[in-house]
């Protein structure tokens, strides 16, 4: 019987008695019924016991080490006869000044023709690790080279010269326009809203780039799976299903790792009492196969904590919902079966002296497997059992690489790792166990051997790959930290072994793989976005703040009364986004180069222009809304649709009055932008009686568009084109400044027609379902639900495309078109 055959064997046996005694435990401590067996961790374990007896066999003697140094000095001497290079001589070669860990490395490697051989070794191990391939597999190496190719014919068009660098290039733009290409322009879409939400509302304490780096690994990791076992002749729309199936339970399955797993790791999220509660609910929604009840958490975070059940709920439903029962079951089984084993190894104290090593390895084997184990059964229904043998196998060795580079960090805070556990006793009177340096090799020398069947490029790339993680080390603590960790860990007792590694070790140049490089550009992208966001917040909060500040009328010198300022004023003080005013301040101040002063004028006539209009729409002669902003409309105020009348009048002409008073630019601007605001107004005026007279079952998208156009895209034009008239700004960017705000004006009417069923009043401060009520026409009524996103995606992302060719564009603006389409209210 061969390797893998005794593994399929151990993973049927049933579990010990005192195994099964634990399950029954803890299936006493689990209310409801079981949508997995809880036995399934114990029989998973046997699998890990025979892997482990394997590898435990091969570390106690110094054959598999000998064999390892003879491959070591083979794979040196092969690339001197053949003249094929490693990836540490690709780079030398290149004569790199930059950072390996750039993308100036792949323009450099393409420069020299060496980037296509680097990324046939980088996919190649992709293959290995992630998908669970054998690069002896003849339809594997057709696959491996179909996407090394296009990869490669992507970096070159990447590199061809233009004002962007490499990773600017790779943005959501280009991804929006692949995405539409391919017909998945709306989950693109619903991803990217996803991920900016969930990054948002993460709990507190928690390391948000480095948990959206690992959900979106996973989502790539889903999408590879699908992608690698996708029948050849494929019709578009077919490849456009699979491939939203697989963003979608990509994301699902991935959102774990940020709201479970972070979560637990994390000593100052949760207090003690509520990593319990959590753990167990988690636990029990696993082996239920749907999210219980979110429980009662401390106050500080009961509601980040009603976030995370609310999205790990919607998960849980879409992908029971995305596959058939007996798949489904499989993902949960082996979901509680990673899940179980993170939990154990989580509760482990480096102070415990007598781990068995069963207690100290089974869990780290489980878990580090169940990832990607996890990741196929999303969208492979297919059994492969040589795929599970591999990937089973290989995950411990991703494991121990990752823990050395932390082995001062987990020493620090108490974290059982085998290389933190065998430091630590090694100095007290605990039990020592066999010294996890051996074991790493022999699962190294296991993996050759065994799992690859000594196929050259498989034994080259994880031969590199060890070297590189130590290589890591050495550069992350320095030379004189790193041999002390080399003296009292990193040694196997074989000599000549041990100092050929170290020799390795110090040979010049870092191993920039590409899926790390990738990685770092991931986090880059988050990290940046999330500094972005806090810029955008501030800045957006600080500006509606200077509105705010500058808005209301004072008082009339010619009128006794002051009813309707005062009325007109209580519009002006519900306060609202502001939108249109701060797009007004920032254009005015960041392009034109205006004084704060200057802009005052300016952000009166929009706001008092604006809520004259909203005074009028609130009418129960136009859309008779009671609410609005969250407080009572003027009209159910005043108790007088008259005087609210005459209030939205008396602001239209003061709008008209504070916009003569513009100071420090040219009179025939100021003529201009006055002649340019009456009839921008007058179009409103017209759009409004579209509008009123539109009915959802006689009203086409082309109607719609046009009705929206007038009513709303021009407001948002006014609040640039105002600003762009007063700097004497050209006819070419003025046209380009009306394209962008008409693409932003319909995804910002299409936004709000979708909130107006989505969401509800307490969100919105205004009454929801209104449309449907008065069978009004929108969007939705028009083009439905999806239609309506799509549309939506459409003209959001022709507005930020048109945004990157207006000249000197404040950055701030691209932040408020996402902010503008991804609100809540």
């Amino acid at each position: 019987m061969n390797r893998m055959s005794q593994f399929l064997t151990h993973a049927i046996l049933e579990p010990e008695a005192s195994r099964q005694s634990e399950e029954k435990q803890l299936a006493k401590n689990i209310s409801g019924d079981f949508y997995v067996d809880p036995a399934c961790y114990a029989k998973a374990e046997k699998r890990a016991d025979w892997y482990l007896n394997q590898i435990h066999l091969l570390a106690k003697a110094d054959d598999s080490l000998e064999e390892l140094t003879k491959d070591f000095f083979n794979w040196k001497e092969n690339y001197k006869t053949t003249g094929l290079l490693s990836l540490s001589e690709l780079e030398s070669r290149a004569q790199l000044q930059a950072s390996v860990d750039s993308w100036t490395f792949l323009e450099k490697l393409e420069a020299d023709n060496k980037l296509k051989e680097y990324l046939e070794k980088s996919i190649s191990y992709l293959f290995m690790r992630d998908l669970g391939k054998s690069l002896n597999d003849r339809d594997t190496k057709k696959k491996l080279n179909s996407i090394v190719k296009r990869i490669h014919r992507w970096l070159r068009s990447r590199s061809e010269p233009s004002d962007q660098s490499t990773a600017q290039k790779f943005n959501e733009l280009w991804l929006y326009r692949k995405s539409r290409e391919i017909g998945i322009s709306s989950t693109i879409q619903w991803l990217m809203g996803k991920l900016a939400t969930v990054q948002e509302k993460m709990p507190e304490h928690l390391d948000k780039t480095n948990g959206m780096r690992k959900l979106v690994k996973i989502i790539a990791g889903v999408i590879l799976h699908q992608l690698i076992d996708l029948p050849q002749e494929l019709d578009k729309k077919s490849l456009a299903r699979r491939l939203d199936k697989a963003i979608r339970l990509g994301y699902c399955y991935g959102l774990t790792y940020p709201l479970v797993d972070d979560l637990q790791d994390s000593s100052k999220a949760l207090s003690f009492q509520d990593k319990q509660k959590f753990n167990q609910a988690i636990k029990q929604s696993f082996l239920q196969g749907k999210v219980v009840d979110c429980p009662e958490f401390s106050k500080d975070v009961q509601e980040s904590m009603k976030f995370v059940y609310r999205e790990l709920r919607e998960s849980f439903e879409t992908i029971k919902e995305s596959q058939s029962e007996e798949y489904a079951r499989e993902f949960f089984e082996q979901a509680f079966i990673f899940f179980t084993a993170q939990d154990i190894d989580r509760q482990r104290r480096l102070e415990h002296g007598d781990y068995s090593i069963e207690e100290l390895y089974n869990p780290i084997i489980l878990k580090s497997a169940g990832c990607r184990l996890v990741a196929r059964e999303l969208v492979d229904s297919r059994r492969n059992d040589s795929f599970d043998y591999r990937t089973f196998c290989f995950g411990i060795y991703n494991q121990f690489n990752d823990d050395i580079k932390d082995i001062f960090d987990d020493l620090r805070e108490g974290n059982v790792t085998p290389y933190s556990y065998y430091l630590f006793h090694q100095k007290s009177e605990g039990k020592i166990t066999l010294n996890p340096y051996r074991i790493y090799w022999a699962v190294v020398y296991y993996l050759i051997n065994n799992v690859f069947e000594s196929h050259p490029l498989s034994k080259q790339l994880l031969l590199e790959r060890s070297i590189n993680a130590h290589k890591n080390l050495r550069s992350s603590i320095g030379e004189e930290q790193y041999l002390e960790v080399e003296v009292s860990l990193l040694k196997t007792g074989n000599e000549p072994f041990d100092r050929l590694i170290h020799q390795l070790v110090r040979t010049p140049n870092d191993i920039a793989w590409f899926d790390k490089l990738v990685s770092r550009e991931v986090s880059h992208f988050f990290s940046t976005r999330e500094e972005d966001k806090k810029k955008f917040r501030e800045k957006y909060q600080n500006t509606r703040k200077f509105v705010d500040s500058h808005v209301l009328l004072p008082q009339h010198a010619r009128l006794k009364s002051q009813e309707l300022r005062q009325a007109a004023n209580y519009s002006l003080e519900a306060g609202g986004k502001r939108i249109r005013s701060v797009m007004a301040y920032v254009f005015m101040t960041e392009k034109y180069g205006f004084s704060d002063r200057e802009t005052v004028p300016v952000l009166q006539l929009l706001e008092q222009m604006h809520t004259a209009s909203i005074i009028f729409d609130d009418k129960p002669s136009q859309d008779n809304a009671p609410i609005r902003r969250g407080r009572p409309a003027l009209h159910t105020v005043c108790e007088s649709e008259a005087k609210a009348e005459l209030a939205g009048l008396y602001l239209m002409m003061n709008a008209v009055e504070v916009q003569t008073k513009v100071k420090g630019v040219k009179p025939e601007y100021v003529l201009e932008s006055i002649r340019y605001a009456a009839n921008t107004t007058q179009a409103i005026c017209e759009g409004q009686l579209l509008d009123l007279e539109s009915v959802a079952e006689y009203t086409d998208a082309q109607k719609l568009h046009d009705i929206c156009f007038l009513k709303t895209a021009l407001a948002i034009e006014a609040a640039v084109m105002i600003p762009a008239i007063l700097a004497g700004e050209n006819d070419i960017q003025k046209g380009k400044i009306k394209s962008f705000c008409h693409h932003l004006g319909l995804a910002f009417q299409i936004k709000d027609d979708l909130l107006d069923v989505e969401s509800s009043t307490e969100v919105l401060g205004k009454p929801v379902q209104h449309d449907s009520a008065r069978k009004k026409a929108s969007f939705v009524t028009c083009l439905g639900e999806k239609g309506a996103r799509d549309k939506l995606i459409e003209h959001y992302f022709k507005a930020k495309e048109i945004a990157t060719t207006i000249e000197n564009m404040p950055k701030f603006i691209s932040g408020l078109v996402d902010y503008l389409v991804n609100r809540v209210n």
